[in-house]
Order: C-alpha cells, then sequence, then structure tokens
C-alpha cells in the first residue's frame, strides 16, 4: 500500500471523446510504464464505443449540459472544478485550451504541476475566426495556462513554430506527434496487381476533401481506379448520394468505423492513401493527422494537400505526391498517372516502410519518457 501511495499520481482532463484517440492512449501508456498513477477526466463516450486504455487507469465521465456553444463548456469546467478540487494529484495534464479554467481555478489553492497539449492551434481554429471576443477568451485563458506549465506539447512543425512566435516567454515546447506503434511490413508486393485501390480512412467530416475526392474519381479515364472509403460521419448520406448522382457504385466500396488491427489489414491491401485536407484554417494548413502516418505505417504511398507540414515529410522520405486539394482536375489527372505508373508506387511504398521504423510511437515515446521523468523527478 506504501508503494502505491508514492506513485507519482497524473490527471489528464479533456473536454473530447478519449475513443478511438490515439494521441490520448499513447500518452496514458506512457505514464502507465513509467509506473505512476493515471486518471481520466473526459466526456460520455458514443453510444456503442468504448476506449482502448490500459486496464490499470480509472477513468471518471462528467455529463455535458449541452453539445456545443458556451453551455457545454461551462458547464464542463464547472464540474471539472468540484472533481479536481476533492482528488489527490501530482500533475494533471490539460489536453487543449477548453478544461483551462478549472485548472487555473483550483491551482490557485492547490499545488500541483501543469502539462499543456496544444493538440491543435487554437488560435487558428475555424470555431473561433470572425469572434474575436470569444476567440480572445480563449487564447487568454491559454497564455494563462502556458506561464503555470512546467512543459508543453504540440503536434506538427508548423504549429511548433507558430507557437513560440505567439507566446515568447515560453520555452518548454516539446514535438509529441500522434504515430502509430511501430509494426513489421506486410504484404510488400501487392502493388504488382492491375488496377489502382485508393484508401481514405476517419471521419467523413467537412474540410475533408472527400467530395472532391468523389468528383475526381469520376472523372478518371481509367475505369480500374477503385476507391474505399473506411469510416463514419456526419457527410456519410451526402457522400452515398453523390457516388450515386456520379454513377460510381461499382468503383466506391463504403466501410464503417474499425478496430485498429482491422483497419491495418485493410489498409495493407491499398495502393494509395489520401490525405486531401483543405486549408480553409490556419489550424487545416499545419495540420499533421494520424492517417498520414498510419497510411505509411501499413506501406501505403500518400496523395496529399500541398499545405507545409505534409509536402515537407512527403519530400522528405519520397513516399507519395501532393495536389492541389480544390483542384478537382488535378486529383483526376494525378489517380490517373499512378494507376500507369507502377513502377513508381513500388518505389513509394519500400521508402514508406523506411519511413516507418523512424515515424513510430517506438521513437516517439523515448522523448515524452524523458520530459515526464525530468519534471516529475
Amino acid at each position: 500500500m506504501s508503494r502505491v501511495k508514492n506513485k507519482k499520481r497524473i490527471i489528464l482532463v479533456t473536454i473530447d471523446p478519449i475513443e478511438r484517440n490515439r494521441r490520448v492512449l499513447n500518452q496514458l501508456q506512457t505514464v502507465t510504464r513509467l509506473g505512476w498513477v493515471a486518471e481520466v477526466i473526459t466526456v460520455r463516450a458514443h453510444a456503442g464505443e468504448s476506449a482502448e486504455l490500459p486496464e490499470e487507469v480509472r477513468i471518471v465521465r462528467l455529463p455535458l449540459l449541452a453539445t456545443s456553444g458556451p453551455l457545454k463548456f461551462m458547464g464542463f469546467n464547472a464540474l471539472l472544478k468540484i472533481v479536481l478540487f476533492f482528488r489527490s494529484f501530482d500533475l494533471v495534464f490539460v489536453r487543449g485550451v477548453w478544461p483551462a479554467f478549472a485548472v487555473l481555478s483550483v491551482h490557485m489553492v492547490k499545488k500541483f504541476d501543469i502539462v499543456y497539449d496544444a493538440h491543435e492551434y487554437f488560435a487558428g481554429l475555424p470555431v473561433l475566426q470572425n469572434r474575436k471576443f470569444v476567440r480572445n477568451l480563449w487564447l487568454w485563458l491559454e497564455k494563462q495556462i502556458l506561464k503555470r506549465s512546467k512543459l508543453a506539447f504540440t503536434v506538427s512543425e508548423p504549429i511548433l513554430e507558430r507557437l513560440y512566435q505567439r507566446y515568447p516567454f515560453f520555452n518548454n515546447w516539446l514535438l509529441i506527434r500522434n504515430l502509430p506503434p511501430y509494426r513489421s511490413p506486410a504484404n510488400q508486393n501487392r502493388i504488382e496487381r492491375n488496377g489502382l485501390l485508393v484508401v481514405y480512412h476517419g471521419y467523413f467530416m467537412p474540410e475533408r476533401g472527400l467530395e472532391n475526392l468523389l468528383q475526381a474519381l469520376a472523372k478518371t479515364g481509367d475505369v480500374s481506379i477503385r476507391l474505399k472509403l473506411v469510416g463514419d460521419g456526419i457527410l456519410k448520406e451526402k457522400l452515398h448520394k453523390l457516388v450515386i448522382r456520379l454513377s460510381l457504385e461499382e468503383r466506391v466500396e463504403f466501410i464503417g468505423m474499425q478496430t485498429e488491427n482491422r483497419l491495418n489489414s485493410i489498409l495493407s491491401t491499398c495502393d494509395l492513401g489520401i490525405v486531401l485536407l483543405l486549408p480553409v484554417s490556419e489550424n487545416h494548413k499545419f495540420a499533421l493527422p494520424n492517417k498520414f502516418f498510419d497510411y505509411i505505417m501499413t506501406g501505403v504511398p500518400v496523395l496529399a494537400s500541398n499545405i507545409p507540414s505534409l509536402q515537407n515529410y512527403i519530400e522528405k522520405y519520397k513516399i507519395g505526391l501532393t495536389v492541389n486539394p480544390d483542384n478537382i482536375d488535378e486529383i483526376a489527372r494525378k489517380l490517373d498517372t499512378l494507376a500507369l505508373n507502377k513502377e513508381k508506387l513500388a518505389r513509394w511504398q519500400q521508402n514508406c516502410f523506411l519511413a516507418a521504423k523512424e515515424l513510430c510511437w517506438d521513437k516517439e515515446e523515448i522523448k515524452l519518457r524523458q520530459a515526464y521523468e525530468k519534471i516529475l523527478s
């Protein structure tokens, strides 16, 4: 019992669902591997979903007064403040700016360390644009949480650069990317078959370029180019209707959300992965989506938006090509070209397998462990 009492106690707080959240899972696994006691305070799970967390991690789920708007954030912070006040812990890991008010309030009366995770570029979120007062309020809270943080993380090099510029008083930033664990290559010779099997996996959301992708597919001259859409989301019905309108029923397959193992099995049968994020905001322009690294890990070359964060990786590791995600004709031409160039795809595939040895959580976790051990030693 005394050994348990002497362990460091970490609480991760987030207003986002933790189901299918690789970043949260990676961070909690690191904490438990260090032998510390971990707890997550989050919101209730979506129906039918559960979190794949280490079994020793305790989860506290708070109800939301609303699914959006001021009531959502006010209600969550009010409940979070009460829970934190009656908890015993050494460190609070604040995931994003949304729980900052509660953490700052409790920090005024209790002593604990803070680690902040800027998992998005909050100053560039679309939801905060053209809302000067609201944006300034949240960015003021981000500034206050950083003033009290021992360490802060973010997810991509462009975001890291912007954060250094925005908050020159804070120098203890660490780049922690959302990388998958390393897996040995499987099905390495799939590029040799006929046709081109394209895949998108993730949520069907606006600004993901999915409608442009379908319209580009309809314009390709090679009817052997097929597409798998793996996931779910608010655009699902609209995408189904678009497939019918474009007469793509024989070339597009919808597959629901999958477990990680099943997803990897599906990806390992595909020739080209899609990341056509539309640069509608600074947050989108600087993004480094999980799916990008999933494709690399499974040896799938990438057709990605020509935004800096993605373009830099593609050029460095030679694992695919970029395109203007708003240019439907250009996307169609690139698909047709790749369908005829299996040698290039095979070369990119092998480069993906090489890059995966470096772009994996096994390597990234080392930085996180060292940082945690330093601040809690």
